[in-house]
């Protein structure tokens, strides 16, 4: 619709709605556009053999990931390098600990 028809629609002068404009486009700069506290460290983890290992086991667990899935993620995310048979290993390990929780029947 063109400025002239807004303004005068709304009865406001043209010169009030590209000021109202300028305002709606450096609201959606800022919102949608602005990435500056994207790239800021939220936390820092103490990443140790154990927690990769519980990592491990989350990501096959509740995130249903596949062993070569767990192998990929783990090489480029972290940089860490292990194979489809420790991701395995150390499932079997998990699984023949056992379990501090009560079983009901």
């Amino acid at each position: 619709m063109p400025i002239a028809r807004i303004a005068r629609t709304n009865q406001v002068s043209r010169k009030f709605v590209y000021e109202q404009e300028g305002i709606a486009a450096q609201a959606l700069e800022d919102t949608f556009l602005d990435s500056k506290g994207d790239n800021e460290v939220l936390f820092h983890l103490p990443i140790t053999k154990t927690w990769l290992f519980q990592l491990i086991l989350a990501l096959v667990l509740i995130c249903h990931s596949s062993y070569r899935g767990v192998v990929e993620l783990l090489r480029d995310l972290l940089d860490w390098l292990i194979s489809v048979g420790t991701v395995h290993n150390r499932l079997q390990v998990a699984a023949d600990q056992p379990s501090s929780r009560p079983i009901y029947d």
